[in-house]
């Protein structure tokens, strides 16, 4: 048996700080690459939505939303049933006679973390495992990123808090976006909506300084169902795990099912 625990959404994050990302790379659209303009400190626009987006994040500290419990259920225990592997025939394992250096990453975040997709990540838990194992993926920006030698090990590490839920959002298609909550992301990755211009980077940090308050907020207020909400994590969830299993090689490429608070 392989138990995996899922420690579900307490949130209790104090500050958010904002910054600016690998989106400040080519994009394919038509708008220009980000270049902060010579008038940047009397630009009235850019110094309102600067402004802005720090009016708000001192308000979310101010008003404590940051210490909101939103879901009663802390833990849920997920088992599986598998077959026992040769690691577990209870012969003993030789000890190596050298040692050796293995590579790998343990914090990694997709397209299921609120941050991530607020700043265009558009790929999957299963491209970053290909990605690891020396596959090309496609970045955002147009281009193919390949890794020159693949890893030993890897863990996507998405945020567990409300994991894939801007993802579910902003896709339309899905039953999520139906909601009055989710209109604000419709289509926020869309690919005309890529654009790494100067108020298209404040459009994505308002995202992502507005997003967990708001949705603390309606789920507290009880606008937003927190029964749904759990129902896009959770699948989401489950979704990394299976990416992890697909993707582990033992003794080759070993990956780990986990998440990042």
């Amino acid at each position: 048996q392989e138990m995996i625990v899922m420690k579900n959404i307490g949130v209790e994050t104090k500050y958010v700080a904002m910054f600016f990302v690998g989106l400040l790379l080519t994009s394919c659209s038509d708008e220009p690459v980000l270049s902060l303009p010579e008038d940047r400190h009397t630009n009235e626009g850019a110094i309102a939505s600067t402004a802005d987006i720090d009016a708000q994040l001192e308000e979310q500290s101010l008003v404590g939303v940051w210490g909101a419990k939103v879901f009663e259920t802390e833990t849920e225990l997920l088992i599986r049933e598998q077959a026992p592997s040769a690691a577990t025939s209870g012969k003993p394992t030789e000890a190596l006679t050298e040692r050796k250096a293995y590579f790998g990453d343990l914090h990694v975040h997709t397209t299921y973390s609120f941050d991530g997709y607020a700043f265009g990540t558009l790929a999957t838990p299963y491209d970053a495992y290909r990605f690891a194992k020396g596959e090309a993926i496609a970045n955002p920006a147009g281009f193919k990123m390949q890794l020159s030698r693949p890893m030993d090990f890897y863990a996507v590490t998405d945020h567990a808090m409300f994991l894939g839920l801007v993802k579910a959002a902003a896709d339309t298609g899905t039953e999520f976006s139906k909601n009055e909550f989710s209109e604000p992301y419709h289509d926020l990755n869309a690919p005309d909506n890529m654009g790494t211009g100067l108020f298209s980077i404040l459009n994505r940090l308002s995202t992502f300084a507005t997003f967990l308050p708001d949705a603390i907020g309606e789920i507290t207020s009880g606008e937003l169902d927190r029964n749904e909400v759990l129902g896009v994590v959770r699948s989401a969830w489950s979704d990394s795990i299976d990416a992890a299993d697909q993707f582990n090689d033992p003794g080759n490429f070993t990956t780990f099912a986990a998440y990042e608070y």
